[in-house]
Formats: C-alpha cells, structure tokens, sequence
C-alpha cells in the first residue's frame, strides 16, 4: 500500500494522521485521466499602456524632434494556489495567514533539528519552501473533510483522487511527493505544529530530508471546527 496512517485521538477533539509514500510501483493518474479543475477567470489581468509623446522644437536651428514609445504590459497572474478546483477560489486570507505561519515554524523544527517519540533524533535539515501546486491539493483535501464529514487520507470519490498521490497528481505539481499530514480540532498553527511534532509518523514527515517543498491547507467548519493538510514533495 502506498498509504500507511497512524490515527491519534487526543482531548478536545484532537485528532491526527500522517502518511509517507514508498514505491510499490503506482503511477500518478496520467493527465487525460484526470477530472477538470474549472476555470478561474478572475485570475488574470491584462494592462495595456499606450504613450505617445511628441516634442516639437522650433529654434534658429529648426530641429524637429518626435518619439512615440509604446509599451504594452500583460499580467496573467494565475494564483496555482486557488486553481485546482473551483471550491478553493477566493480562499480565506485569515486561512491562508495560519498556513503560512505553519510552514515558518515546520522550517523552525526542521532548522534546529528535533528528536521524534520513537524514531529517533534527526539533525537540522533544510527548510521547506511552499509550493502552490501542493498548496492547492492540501486546501482542496482540508475543504473536503469540512464538507463530507470525514477525517482521513483518502477521498474516495472526490474530485482529485482517492488518496493524496491522486489529489497531488490532478494539480500542476511537477516534482514527486513525500507526505502528507492531516489534523482536526487544532485551533491554531502552534499547537497543531505541536501536536504533529509530538506524534511520530507526523513528526517523521516534518523532519524528512527527502521533503523541499510543501503546502498547506487549513479550513474551518466541521465537526471538529479545525482541519488541516499538509503536503511534502520534493
């Protein structure tokens, strides 16, 4: 299996999860398999300037100067983060402010090195940088649980996939996954870090060496009130 999830209930209604990939041999679903993702037509935005200056220098040496300059400037500015699906356009800035305080204290763990419960210690490893692709896929997973009432790695029926290989691989993501943890009840980026670092298979995730990138999903609602994911790829 390609998915392996240690499930920890704690009180207040904590709850997490994490998986690592290993090779047994699957392929991410080819592209014209996988479902459409929509379109975001409010992503980009086209500016067009147009200066046109002419001088005209009337003297004893009757010189006449003209220059038209001409700039056109095109933004498609498409945000990879909201594109995977059209559930996660116009995604909460308060949401997005805690995932990316996550990721600066996942980079604290990482940097200073961090001894997991029973895997042992790992030595200062680089930090992760957040990946839009990853991003999105961790987004749309933490949304999904809000709204079908489920607290799990797999998506059977969701629009991305079935697990989160699938849900990665239905974005635009170019590099190969690593991981991927998932948590409920945690109102805040500290104490989910905390909870994460304080389980193993979490904790093991965050410290990988394999993992350079990630991205993380956080969405509010649910039974528990508090969902994340967060995605490591490298």
């Amino acid at each position: 299996m390609r998915i392996f999830a240690s499930l920890v209930i704690l009180p207040a209604l904590v709850v997490l999860a994490g998986c690592s990939s290993d090779d047994d041999g699957r392929s991410p679903i080819p592209k014209d398999q996988r479902p459409p993702l929509g379109d975001d037509t409010a992503a980009g935005d086209t500016d067009t300037d147009t200066d046109t200056d002419t001088d005209t220098d009337t003297d004893t040496d009757s010189d006449t100067d003209t220059d038209t300059d001409t700039d056109t400037d095109t933004d498609a500015d498409v945000d990879q983060a909201e594109a995977c699906h059209p559930s996660i356009v116009g995604w909460p800035t308060t949401s997005a402010e805690w995932e990316e305080e996550v990721v600066v204290l996942v980079n604290a763990e990482r940097t200073a090195g961090a001894t997991c419960p029973t895997s042992g210690t790992f030595p200062p490893v680089a930090p992760v940088r957040m990946e839009p692709n990853l991003r999105c896929a961790a987004r749309y997973h933490s949304l999904w649980m809000v709204e079908t009432g489920t607290f799990a790695h797999e998506s059977p029926g969701g629009d991305l996939g079935d697990d989160p290989w699938e849900r990665i691989a239905s974005t635009d993501f170019a590099g190969s996954p690593v991981g991927e943890n998932i948590a409920a009840g945690y109102g805040s980026p500290e104490t989910v870090v905390a909870g994460w670092m304080a389980s193993d298979g979490h904790c093991t995730n965050i410290m990988s060496a394999s993992a350079s990138l990630t991205g993380v999903g956080y969405a509010a609602g649910g039974a528990y009130g508090h969902y994340w994911t967060q995605n490591f790829g490298q």
